[in-house]
């Protein structure tokens, strides 16, 4: 009877032990082994592998949380087992704990077929999501094509979790919930990918308007600022509709940032000229019509120095015409 108890402690002790042994795995040699033994570890080793891999799938988890939650855990139990008789093969066949029937091979085939179950119920579940939720994952993929969480990381986060939320449903088995609230999350989306596009493409733009307001070109342009104004109006109006149509956001985008160039030009001139003394407004408009005399003697035309200015630059705009019209026809 004491020999009993003994011998009982020690396995105790044994077990308790197996906790803190260390994770490194002796091969054996597995010619040695009786052909039996050969083949449950042989099975075992394949089907370890498949397990291992899916259970480093990060985006596998994001779907299935708690799936490969349970998968890891069973496959844990499992492998536990599979180490000590790997090492030991003899040990197969021990039963593990005092009240249990099953031997260390049986957990082990358990917790394998445990965890490729959950994982197989995870794979099921990316691949309803990706259907149900097949327009919130396109929109996903454009929003980090724009770098919305770099503009917008709040935004970006809320409608992360709301895609979450939608994930988990399908995965409890509340698909039909799940699309129901579908609309509101691709809404959402669509804010923001319109938000992003507009803050990738117009928001400098934008400021630099608010630069020519303070600046008071608006006053002392208008007729250039509005035009430069109604540009900018359009590019935000079409990229509110149509934001996946970025090479014609971006000619848009472009031809606002001339059109306000243009305006601080013109609006910057005529203050200089406000600010300027009467001779010095005589010297500009001289050296503007100097400018004309030189282009209309390149042109074989005679200077119209008793015209005004506009009349000069009609003028020569027709001369320009015909000689094109000439040149063309050679």
């Amino acid at each position: 009877m004491m020999e009993h108890i003994i011998r009982v402690v020690i396995l105790c002790l044994g077990l308790s032990l197996f906790g803190c042994s260390t994770t490194h795995i002796t091969e054996v040699d597995s010619m040695a082994l009786p052909p039996s033994y050969q083949a449950m570890i042989g099975e075992l080793v394949q089907r370890r592998q498949p397990i291992t891999t899916q259970l480093e799938d990060d985006e596998l988890s994001w779907y299935a949380t708690e799936q490969m939650t349970l998968a890891a855990e069973q496959w844990q139990l499992g492998d536990q087992q599979f180490q000590i008789f790997r090492a030991d093969p003899v040990r197969m066949n021990e039963q593990v704990g005092m009240f249990s029937k099953r031997s260390r091979y049986q957990i082990t085939r358990d917790g394998y077929s445990n965890a490729e179950l959950a994982l197989e119920r995870a794979q099921q579940i990316r691949i309803d999501a990706a259907h149900i939720l097949a327009t919130a994952f396109n929109n996903r993929e454009v929003l980090d094509s724009l770098v919305a969480n770099k503009h917008f990381p709040d935004d970006y986060r809320d409608v992360e979790q709301q895609l979450k939320r939608l994930v988990d449903l399908i995965a409890s088995d509340e698909a039909d919930q799940a699309g129901a609230q579908l609309g509101g999350l691709v809404s959402n989306q669509n804010e923001l990918e319109v938000a992003t596009v507009r803050a990738i493409y117009a928001a400098t733009l934008e400021l630099e308007l608010e630069r020519l307001q303070d600046d008071e070109i608006d006053e002392a342009a208008p007729r250039s600022y509005i035009k430069a104004k109604n540009r900018l109006d359009n590019l935000i109006e079409y990229a509110s509709q149509q934001p996946r149509k970025l090479e014609t956001v971006w000619s848009l985008a472009e031809e606002t940032r001339l059109e306000l160039e243009h305006c601080r030009q013109i609006g910057e001139a005529i203050q200089h000229l406000d600010d300027a003394s009467n001779r010095q407004k005589e010297k500009f408009l001289l050296s503007l019509e100097k400018q004309l005399e030189q282009l209309a003697h390149q042109m074989e035309q005679v200077p119209q120095r008793q015209r005004d200015l506009l009349a000069q630059l009609q003028q020569l705009n027709r001369r320009l015409k015909e000689l094109l019209n000439q040149y063309g026809e050679q």
